[in-house]
C-alpha cells in the first residue's frame, strides 16, 4: 500500500491524500485551503488521472461537506466516482443548490455510506466511523489493503456535545493500526485553553437570557451549534430562521440515521416572512438566526440597541 499526502502538511484545509495499491487508487477529501486573505489566490490541486489527463482514480472520498475538505471537487474528471455520507450529501446538495451549480452536479451523483458499515473500492476496505465536528455526518476512516490498516480522522473535537462517541469507537472499530492521518489544528494549541461546547452553550443561555431580541451568527450548517442552542432555550422565546436555515435544520432532523439526543425534533422554527418579525415577537423577544450578510446586518441595526444582544461565531 502507498500513501500520497498531495497536501495539507504545511496549512489547515486544503486536505488530498492518495491512498493506492497495485490495482486501486483513492482520495481522501479534495478541499480549498482556508485563509483570511481577502486577495488569495487558490492553488488548485493539479493531480494525473484525477484532474486532468485518462481518469486513473477509482474514487474520491470525502469526510464531510466543508469546504476544505470537498470544495475542489468542481476541477476532477467527471468520471472519477465520489462517495460520501449520506446525510452530509443531502446537507452539501442544499449550499451548492444556492451558491454553486458545478458543485451541486458534481455531488449530485455522488455514492453514499453510512458510519459502521463498510465498503468498497476495488482491494480497499474502508469503514466510515461517525465522529464530533461543527459538520454533521463527520467520519473519520479505517483503512484496509495488503494487510495494513491505516486511519484518517478526516476533522473531529474532543470538547463538542457528542465528544463521547470517539472512546466507544477506538475500542470497538479501531484498536492497533498501522498508520495515522490526522488533522493538526489544534496541536500548537495548549490543551487547557480549551473550552467545551457545553461551556459555550452555558454562556449562550445566559445572553439569551439577557437580551430581548437575540441573533445567532453563525454558519447555516454548525448543526451542533444550532441544534444546542434550539435545545437550551428559555420557554418564553422563540427561534426565527429563514427558509433557507429551516430547510437544513428539517433535512437534518428527517434524514439522520443514527441515535442521537441533539438532533431529535423539536417545535418547528418559525421562518420569516420577507424578513419582517410579527408584531407579538418584537413585543415579547425571540432568537433569530442569521448569517453575516449586509443584509441581515442592516436589519439588525434597526432594533433598540439596549435590546439586542449578537452571538457570533465564527
Amino acid at each position: 500500500m502507498n500513501i500520497v499526502v498531495h497536501r495539507g502538511t504545511h496549512q489547515i484545509g486544503g486536505s488530498a491524500i492518495e491512498i493506492s495499491t497495485e490495482s486501486t487508487r483513492i482520495i481522501l477529501d479534495f478541499g480549498n485551503e482556508l485563509t483570511l486573505d481577502e486577495m488569495y489566490t487558490p492553488n488548485k490541486l493539479d493531480i494525473d488521472g484525477v484532474t486532468k489527463g485518462i481518469p486513473n482514480c477509482d474514487g474520491i472520498v470525502i469526510s464531510h461537506y466543508h469546504m476544505d475538505h470537498l470544495g475542489q471537487l468542481t476541477s476532477t474528471i467527471p468520471e472519477v466516482p465520489l462517495y460520501m455520507g449520506e446525510l452530509g450529501k443531502e446537507i452539501a446538495l442544499i449550499g451548492a443548490e444556492y451558491q454553486d451549480k458545478d458543485l451541486y452536479l458534481r455531488l449530485l451523483g455522488a455514492n453514499t455510506f453510512r458510519g459502521g458499515e463498510v465498503f468498497t473500492i476495488g482491494d480497499i476496505c474502508i469503514r466510515p466511523l461517525v465522529v464530533d465536528h461543527s459538520a454533521a455526518d463527520s467520519y473519520m476512516f479505517l483503512i484496509e489493503a495488503d494487510g495494513k490498516r491505516i486511519l484518517y480522522t478526516g476533522d473531529f473535537r474532543m470538547h463538542g456535545l457528542r465528544h463521547h462517541v470517539l472512546e466507544k469507537l477506538v475500542k470497538t472499530y479501531i484498536g492497533e493500526i498501522d498508520v495515522l492521518i490526522t488533522e493538526g489544528t489544534s496541536l500548537s494549541r495548549a490543551t487547557e485553553d480549551c473550552i467545551s461546547e457545553l461551556a459555550v452553550l452555558d454562556d449562550i443561555s445566559s445572553y439569551i437570557q439577557d437580551g430581548k431580541y437575540v441573533f445567532v451568527m453563525c454558519s447555516s450548517t454548525n448543526i451542533d451549534r444550532i441544534m444546542g442552542i434550539w435545545q437550551n432555550m428559555p420557554s418564553d422565546k422563540v427561534l426565527i430562521c429563514d427558509a433557507y436555515q429551516k430547510k437544513i435544520l428539517d433535512t437534518v432532523i428527517n434524514n439522520v440515521y443514527y441515535e442521537s439526543s441533539l438532533y431529535r425534533r423539536h417545535t418547528s422554527p418559525l421562518v420569516l416572512d420577507k424578513g419582517k418579525y410579527p408584531k407579538y415577537y418584537m413585543d415579547n423577544g425571540f432568537v433569530s438566526l442569521v448569517r453575516a450578510t449586509e443584509n441581515y446586518i442592516s436589519h439588525i441595526q434597526e432594533f433598540p440597541k439596549d435590546d439586542v444582544r449578537i452571538i457570533y461565531s465564527m
